[in-house]
């Protein structure tokens, strides 16, 4: 039995997706959330919600923000093909 092995990669992501993001940090609110508001979501929403806000704030420190995920050695391979 192979074992597969999960690595992080990592993928810039494009300009005008990171124009969207920084004012709408979550699409289907269309506004920031204080942390009263953010506190009564479901725990995958704030966790969404605050990868997109991290992403932003990475954008205005670098001048640019990535993507990350978690991908075996099997789908590396199609990521590179």
């Amino acid at each position: 039995m192979t074992t597969r092995k999960k690595k992080v990669i990592k993928k810039r992501l494009p300009q005008e997706l990171i124009e969207y993001m920084i004012p709408t940090p979550h699409p289907i609110i269309g506004e920031p959330l204080t942390d009263d508001q953010l506190a009564k979501h479901s725990k995958g929403f704030r966790e969404a919600y605050t990868k997109s806000k991290v992403k932003s704030e990475k954008y205005n420190a670098k001048g640019y923000a990535e993507d990350e995920g978690e991908v075996t050695d099997d789908e590396e391979e199609m990521v590179e093909n």
